[in-house]
């Protein structure tokens, strides 16, 4: 987890689905992925991070496993050494590494579906792209894009064209960066490849799944680590 917390990435299970590309009928394709992603309201989806040192490397420096969690607006994400929880409350984030617990109340939603936004955003995203590929075998289909700026010069989406759920997700990193662990190695434009390697989208999935008591006992408003995380510390950010 050290060197892919080099590497900034913000994933949930619809991980840049808002870019379009220029090839097939890439709105109606994105439009049912972003849709197969809204509607999965009890699922479990298991992936892992694969990090290689430029596009063209096999030789893998990194493999980190990692599982979403979905029930409604719950969400349970693990990455290696981190969770993070969130219900109709509370945000908990949960630093095994770092023995941190953190807990802070939110008051938004994360799965609104607003197809007019959807399409307003689209036009806008298409000016990054220079150009885009399409591909087709067997039941998945791959979008290849090239971007003109951002932190990645080229994505890589693949689906399944059954069920419109992503399967795989390569990111090309723009600028050379230094990803060895003491920070002496040469510079290199890394590929993190995103592998969705199980979905479940009938999940026995309940609330209490997503509660933050798991984790804190609670005495009036005052909140305590379980038995179980004793050694770790607690911040609080409730108002």
């Amino acid at each position: 987890m050290n060197i892919m917390s080099k590497l900034f990435i913000t994933l949930n299970c619809c991980l840049m689905l808002a870019f379009p590309a220029l090839a097939q009928n890439i709105k109606q394709d994105m439009l049912a992925i972003n849709k197969a992603c809204h509607q999965q309201n009890n699922v479990s989806v298991g992936f892992s991070y694969t990090l290689y040192k430029d596009d063209k490397s096999k030789e893998a420096i990194d493999v980190v496993q990692g599982e979403i969690k979905r029930l409604g607006e719950n969400l349970h994400y693990k990455l290696a050494d981190m969770e993070i929880i969130r219900n109709e409350k509370y945000n908990l984030i949960i630093d095994h590494q770092s023995k941190l617990i953190s807990l802070s109340e939110h008051n938004t939603r994360l799965f609104d579906w607003n197809e007019g936004l959807y399409f307003g955003n689209f036009e806008q995203y298409m000016k990054l792209y220079e150009k885009s590929t399409f591909s087709s075998q067997g039941n998945t289909a791959t979008y290849d894009l090239q971007l003109k700026t951002g932190q990645f010069a080229r994505i890589q989406i693949t689906y399944n064209k059954q069920n419109y759920l992503m399967t795989k997700v390569v990111l090309y990193y723009r600028e050379a960066q230094d990803i060895s662990r003491d920070q002496r190695g040469e510079k290199t434009k890394p590929r993190l490849e995103i592998n969705y390697t199980s979905t479940d989208v009938k999940a026995k999935l309940e609330a209490e799944n997503f509660s933050e008591l798991n984790y804190l006992d609670k005495n009036g408003k005052n909140y305590s680590c379980k038995a179980a995380y004793k050694t770790y510390r607690l911040q609080v950010n409730i108002f």
